[in-house]
């Protein structure tokens, strides 16, 4: 236990697992002198916790994973509600597990709904085998167990919105127990709202019970003048967050634009570049690449020039075929046989040239896209892919530590798509560029393997990043990378103002992202919740 948690909490009460309710397939077993449960298929623990307060509380699990992240069933029931949620429970030092690593006993924290009166709550296996110790519920009290005072979260915290242009704003609200009372402008004037529960796929009901959907309407901001603006949200117990709403007159279509698809769980991103091509950068799955991507590139006339393919997962590689054949592009790379180096430059190059295509075959670190495809003022630097930077093929079968990640830079923009790597890449690229930290200073960040995978939190915060774009769907809140490594370690270091961090926007909470740079190097963006006709603007 750090010294911060020695310092802060006051009060803890312990539950083992030798004084739990469990059903008959569960077993008990013993490691020194600790008592614990397998967690296996058809395996369960409950406890019976009485509370005088409804609100929420921290309960902190001791575990132990085999072999990787695992995602377990908690459910918080009372007479009259039952919560469930989905936990990610994430192997320390992830980056650098084998599938025979048992691991140490580890700690997990996440705060949960409970009740006044008699709680049940039930961990129940659900997906990997994992071993409990026990779970202790944390306050900030001395004397009392005291639900927490969490502060609500908006997202995303900026907008830009085009008087010529008018739609309705929708901003994710995650409520922590409190409740929106007014939203204010300027001269303390309410400004109109609706609010409606929020929906996702993949979204327990315990995720769900705390979020909300709230829309404002543009022509509420008809009259405002063109410049930046500060929106007020007020909430119960005194809690206050500014909402940043940059107002422009008429829309100009900027040098770089960056579009990143709401496609469920995977990754589509189209790039506008200085030389008005476009690249398409994946088109998720084959359901969103028929119903989202491809009706997208038609009712926004975008004609895809370049295709680039960062590895062969499904939610990468949907609609490839028919996308690529309608606008004349070969999805054709170097066939490797696992002995084989990089081809030579210049054969690379030429095949990439004439098929307007590129995966992580014909890649190596250090080659520049834009260069391979005349896209203009702008940089594309590759850092992953199949091929290390001498051009020797990388020994291995995962596609996601293959896929083919890039740094785009313009006028001092960077935005650094990492596609699905893992952290041990990160971890890799820290080693060798640690000392270029204002070279890799990173504007607009896609996440890593959607927050699914693993995170290696010194190199988010090495690359200090003040847009964070997590492409995922609401599966991603039982991910250990998501809740542990970014959300507990990093983004709550950001909100307390110790990063140039502004905003981390969730697909599934804010819809698709457009992101606008300009020839000074400035940027700013706009949201879409999914929906017929989203427009680029």
């Amino acid at each position: 236990m750090d010294a911060d948690r020695k310092k802060k909490v006051k009060k803890t009460i312990p539950f083992e697992v030798s004084q739990a309710k469990l059903i008959p397939d569960s077993r008990l077993e013993k490691d020194h002198d600790r008592v614990y449960i397998k967690l296996m298929p058809k395996t369960e623990v409950q406890w019976q916790l009485k509370l005088k307060k409804t609100g929420y509380y921290a309960i902190r699990f001791y575990y132990r994973t085999i072999g990787g992240d695992q995602v377990q069933k908690v459910t918080a029931k009372t007479d009259h509600r039952t919560l469930v949620y989905d936990v990610g429970f994430p192997m320390v030092g992830d980056d650098e597990r084998t599938d025979s690593d048992q691991g140490g006993w580890q700690e997990y924290e996440q705060a949960f709904r409970l009740e006044t009166g008699v709680n049940t709550l039930v961990v129940s296996a659900d997906w990997g085998n994992m071993d409990l110790w026990k779970i202790v519920m944390v306050s900030s009290s001395k004397e009392v167990m005291e639900p927490l005072n969490l502060p609500p979260i908006l997202s995303p915290r900026y907008e830009t919105i085009y008087k010529d242009k008018v739609r309705d704003i929708t901003i994710h609200v995650q409520l922590n127990g409190h409740q929106l009372l007014t939203i204010m402008d300027e001269s303390e004037t309410p400004i109109p709202y609706s609010i409606f529960p929020f929906k996702t796929e993949e979204l327990e009901s315990g995720y769900a019970e705390n979020r909300r959907t709230v829309r404002l309407s543009t022509s509420k901001f008809a009259n405002y003048p063109e410049g930046n603006h500060q929106i007020r949200f007020l909430f119960s117990e005194g809690h206050s967050i500014v909402y940043h709403l940059k107002v422009v007159t008429l829309y100009k279509e900027p040098p770089l634009k960056i579009i990143s698809l709401d496609v469920n769980h995977g990754n589509a991103t189209l790039i506008k570049f200085p030389s008005d091509k476009w690249l398409l950068i994946d088109s998720g799955k084959e359901y969103e690449a028929e119903h989202i991507v491809k009706p997208f590139l038609k009712e926004n006339n975008i004609t895809i020039d370049y295709y680039l393919l960062t590895h062969y997962h499904h939610d990468h590689l949907g609609g490839l075929v028919d996308i690529t054949t309608h606008y004349g592009i070969r999805p054709q790379g170097i066939n490797l046989d696992g002995q084989q180096r990089a081809s030579k430059t210049i054969d690379r190059y030429q095949m990439m040239q004439q098929n307007r295509f590129a995966d992580y075959s014909l890649l190596v670190p250090g080659d520049d896209l834009a260069k391979v495809w005349n896209l203009g003022d702008v940089s594309v630097l590759i850092v992953n892919s199949h091929f290390d930077e001498q051009g020797q093929l990388i020994s291995s079968e995962d596609e996601n530590h293959l896929s083919v990640a890039f740094r785009l830079s313009y006028k001092g923009f960077c935005y650094f798509h990492q596609a699905d790597m893992y952290g041990h890449t990160q971890a890799n690229l820290l080693k060798r560029f640690g000392s270029q930290k204002e070279f890799w200073k990173t504007d607009y960040l896609t996440a890593n393997h959607h927050f699914h995978g693993s995170v290696n939190p010194e190199f988010l915060q090495f690359i200090d990043p003040k847009v964070v774009f997590i492409p995922a769907n609401g599966a991603v809140y039982a991910r250990g990378a998501y809740r542990q490594a970014y959300q507990n370690k990093l983004e709550k270091i950001w909100r307390n103002g110790l990063a140039t961090w502004q905003d981390t926007i969730l697909s599934a909470e804010s819809g698709t992202l457009v992101c606008r740079v300009y020839d000074n190097g400035n940027f700013d963006y706009s949201t879409y919740r999914r929906k017929k006709g989203v427009y680029l603007k």
